[in-house]
């Protein structure tokens, strides 16, 4: 422990580096000067930078994530946890499986889901929590829904880092319309027999390309009127899936990153 501001008692708390600065301005304001900050160096070049005061300890762990250590046991332990986004299937469509998204943020928080943020009605949500298994989510935000609402909604579950691979590898980015491009993401990876039989298949004016977690689809005439959609490409690959626009999928992105 660092003597001199106070001894070794530690509470830990792991968050990661891209919301340093946020958690830092969140700190200050609610403590003010009561509040106390010592960065260490391990490796990334920090160089031990002290700011005054006696309560709170933070270095870096790793590489890719800060250690917020409490050096006053007495005070609460906070857990930032992971970024997650949570993609929702048939709600809020043609007047079936109604949720008002300020209900569903309220219900999630309650229920331990940390920052719950959602984007439009569709069924798209922003959250933090130090769970790292998506399947493990999967469920409980489903069984939530089902418990508070009345209804099953299918629920996948994908961290940033997914958003923006997915992204990157799309193969008809270049060129397109981003209006003409959608993404089906998959709850599971499909057999790969299921894949070679589907890829077969021939659309006119529709272009797919399929992956472990995503068919791209390169929609010329419009989604709308697309004959390859989520519904047939569940039957065809017999897997769960929900589809995003390419300004939901950036959207997305960009919520997760602030």
């Amino acid at each position: 422990g660092h003597t001199s501001l106070g001894g070794p008692d530690f509470i830990g708390v792991v968050f990661h580096p891209a919301r340093f600065g946020k958690y830092l301005c969140e700190f200050f304001l609610g403590n003010g000067d009561n509040g106390s900050l010592l960065i260490k160096d391990y490796g990334t070049g920090t160089c031990g930078t002290l700011v005054q005061g006696k309560d709170i300890l933070i270095h870096f762990a790793n590489l890719s994530a800060f250690e917020f250590t409490k050096i006053n046991s007495g005070l609460e332990s906070i857990n930032m946890g992971n970024t997650h986004i949570a993609l929702l299937r048939g709600i809020n469509v043609s007047g079936q499986k109604k949720i008002k998204m300020a209900d569903l943020r309220q219900v999630l928080q309650e229920n331990g889901l940390k920052n719950v943020k959602t984007y439009i009605q569709s069924g798209n949500i922003i959250f933090d929590d130090e769970q790292t298994d998506r399947r493990k989510l999967q469920e409980k935000i489903a069984i939530i829904i089902r418990q508070q609402f009345g209804f099953d909604v299918p629920t996948l579950v994908v961290q940033k880092d997914g958003i923006e691979q997915i992204l990157k590898a799309n193969p008809f980015q270049e060129g397109a319309e981003e209006n003409k491009l959608y993404y089906v993401l998959l709850k599971s990876i499909p057999k790969e027999a299921l894949v070679e039989q589907f890829n077969q298949l021939q659309f006119e004016h529709e272009g797919f390309k399929i992956t472990d977690t995503c068919v791209y689809l390169f929609c010329k005439s419009g989604y709308g009127k697309a004959k390859l959609n989520n519904n047939l490409i569940e039957k065809k690959l017999q897997v769960e899936a929900t589809t995003r626009n390419h300004k939901t999928m950036l959207k997305l992105l960009e919520m997760a990153s602030n």
